[in-house]
């Protein structure tokens, strides 16, 4: 319940961030809001569905094979981010690092990897994979919330003067 409530209040705070700084996030940015920004929010909620399932009353089985669906469905996602990430760690003049294709590229493939493998295990009842999986939504969770923060220092570094 912790960590669901915890993605659900950094989601929140997401949308108030993106609403503050919608004023100069211009169309040349899109690229980049949908490689950085949109993951970021997309593993916060992905966070939180994972853990509304684990509050389900219904029985191991049917809450692996959801929780599965959803990790398959957030690995498929953050692999193609990461594709995105190498594009623009390719392209020198966008500014990307070795630190931001750690966190907003391989970090998350990782982590829903182990969600996924996690939610496998709890379809063959193994009584650590909830252990294994809880781990794996903290580690999303860290993960989100330093990408929120770079995002949050980029966006105030480059904010018009007013």
């Amino acid at each position: 319940m912790l960590i669901g409530t915890a993605s659900a209040t950094l989601l929140g705070l997401m949308f108030v961030a993106v609403s503050i700084t919608a004023s100069y996030m211009t169309e040349e940015l899109r690229p980049g809001l949908a490689v950085f920004l949109s993951p970021t929010i997309f593993h916060l909620a992905l966070t939180l569905v994972v853990c509304v399932i684990l509050l389900l009353p219904a029985g191991p089985a049917a809450i692996g094979v959801l929780a599965l669906l959803v990790a398959l469905f957030g690995l498929a996602y953050a692999t193609r981010v990461l594709r995105g990430v190498e594009h623009f760690y390719r392209t020198p003049e966008m500014g990307v690092d070795n630190e931001d294709r750690v966190f907003y590229g391989l970090s998350p493939v990782i982590c829903q990897l182990v969600l996924a493998v996690s939610a496998t295990l709890m379809l063959y009842r193994v009584p650590s994979a909830v252990w294994i999986l809880s781990a794996a939504l903290v580690a999303l969770l860290l993960v989100c919330i330093r990408n929120a923060w770079d995002i949050t220092v980029w966006a105030v570094i480059r904010a018009p003067n007013r």
